[in-house]
């Protein structure tokens, strides 16, 4: 069944004998006698030969066909590499997850081709091309895949899978990128697909040792190493997840350590403030006491305050004798009395005598 969604210009038929015929082999026109080279669609074609603009090429009488170019290039791909014997492979590498970055398994290399030819494998619209690889005594079988408007689907992928086999693809959806960038406004699509089905070009591209229209879709190789990969960034993780758990642990210990220190240090310094407030106030209660004897003697002098060390005021009372700081006096001083007063206390007991006393 074809799918008629992209409009591409072919520059191969089939005859009526089998065999795919260039365009500017045949007559122009729907006398060219030709087909659709792709199975699944095989309408009768016409030829447009005789234009001096226009790229030459193929038109399907009806519609368009998805999977004719893809189906040519596949077919000439497997007889220029049946008739030439060699066939570049690309650099082969896997990504790195512990070192983060990809690491080359083998270089880009170019191989002899003991046999091409084209089989169906993925269900695609155009077949596979089948390369057997090596010398007389050690043969590989590898699948190419020839990828243009179509991308291998994960289902097609699967089938591959299946075979077996290593599979490479032969992009040229990347080189039909790359030509629009470099082309710009001169970029001309259906010239560009057309010259992709040109056997130069596509002998050219296959043999071209850079590989950069190749890229690998299933390596047995690449898989078993990227396997171990995962295997040891699993191990990796575990233990990286182990040393980090470990270093938690020490800084903890560390942290744990670092605050007993200055928890004892703290306790250190509250006992030396301790004792340095205990040895303040003892110093300074016996300063008082000392303070106190001598102001008993200085109050009994009228001629100068009687001051202590620590320039507070001192009076007597007259009516209970008692010497005290000047606070707590109701009144003091005066001529020939000036360290002399009456205290609240003394004030507060004469009131209440007198209350007492107009009551009986």
């Amino acid at each position: 069944m074809s799918q008629l969604s992209e409009s591409v210009p072919i520059l191969y038929g089939r005859d009526s004998e089998g065999n795919l015929r260039h365009i500017d082999s045949v007559t122009n026109g729907e006398a060219c006698g030709c087909l659709c080279p792709c199975p699944s669609c095989a309408q009768p074609l016409i030829a447009r030969n005789n234009g001096s603009k226009r790229i030459h090429h193929f038109a399907h009488k009806r519609g368009t066909c998805a999977w004719s170019a893809e189906y040519i290039i596949s077919v000439l791909a497997a007889d220029i590499l049946q008739k030439h014997h060699y066939m570049s492979f690309p650099e082969l590498n896997y990504f790195d997850r512990i070192k983060g970055r990809i690491v080359a398994i083998s270089q880009a290399k170019t191989l002899k081709v003991a046999s091409a030819t084209t089989k169906e494998l993925s269900g695609r619209g155009a077949p596979e091309v089948m390369l057997t690889c090596g010398g007389n005594t050690k043969l590989r079988q590898f699948v190419l895949v020839i990828s243009l408007l179509h991308p291998v689907s994960d289902a097609q992928l699967e089938r591959l899978k299946s075979s077996g086999l290593d599979a490479i693809a032969f992009d040229l959806r990347s080189l039909l990128s790359r030509k629009k960038r470099e082309l710009g406004k001169h970029f001309d699509r259906a010239n560009v697909l057309a010259g992709f089905q040109e056997i130069s070009f596509i002998a050219d591209v296959l043999r071209d040792e850079s590989g950069s229209c190749f890229e690998w879709l299933i390596n047995a190789k690449r898989d078993d190493i990227d396997q171990i990969n995962r295997e040891d960034l699993t191990i990796w993780l575990i233990e990286e997840e182990r040393r980090r758990d470990a270093e938690e642990k020490e800084r903890e210990r560390k942290r744990a350590q670092f605050e007993a220190v200055r928890a004892e240090e703290r306790a250190r310094r509250l006992q030396e403030e301790e004792k340095v407030r205990v040895e303040e106030e003892r110093r300074l209660r016996e300063q008082a006491e000392r303070d106190a004897i001598r102001m008993r003697e200085l109050v009994n002098q009228q001629q100068a305050q009687a001051r202590d060390s620590f320039g507070r005021r001192w009076i007597k009372c007259e009516i209970c004798g008692e010497v005290k700081l000047e606070n707590e006096f109701q009144s003091y001083g005066g001529i020939d009395r000036i360290n002399l007063g009456c205290c609240y206390e003394c004030l507060r007991k004469s009131r209440v005598c007198g209350i007492q006393s107009s009551n009986q």
